[in-house]
């Protein structure tokens, strides 16, 4: 595979990270390969491609690091997909389905989670 992907030298990535980079950034490959199954989303090549530099980054890349902050935390601190805004602004009608996900997967109890005061 061609490199097409340079990173700069204080980005510091070598090795597996760096072929991992190549084929993930390599615009001569397939832009909708599947490269990461989550139960919230999926994400393709090009999904993952807009996390260069300048380019907007898309939703289900914003619900893939929700996942994984989730994941990691002790639901204390929430941290919910880019869906939990469409519900919190009422727009349009929310499956039962998708509510229940959110809580079960992305919520703790309300009277353990930390406020934050701005």
């Amino acid at each position: 595979m061609s490199l097409t992907f340079f990173p700069t030298k204080d980005m510091k990535i070598v090795g597996l990270d760096l072929c991992a980079a190549a084929y993930i950034f390599n615009t001569k490959l397939d832009q909708d390969k599947l490269l990461v199954r989550s139960p919230h989303c999926t994400i393709t090549r090009g999904s993952l491609r807009t996390l260069q530099s300048r380019k907007s980054v898309v939703n289900d890349m914003l619900i893939l690091l929700a996942c994984m902050l989730a994941g990691n935390s002790t639901r204390i601190h929430w941290f919910l997909p880019t869906t939990f805004s469409q519900i919190a602004t009422g727009r349009g009608p929310i499956p039962h389905a998708t509510l229940k996900a959110i809580r079960e997967d992305f919520m703790g109890k309300a009277n353990r989670v930390c406020k934050f005061d701005h």
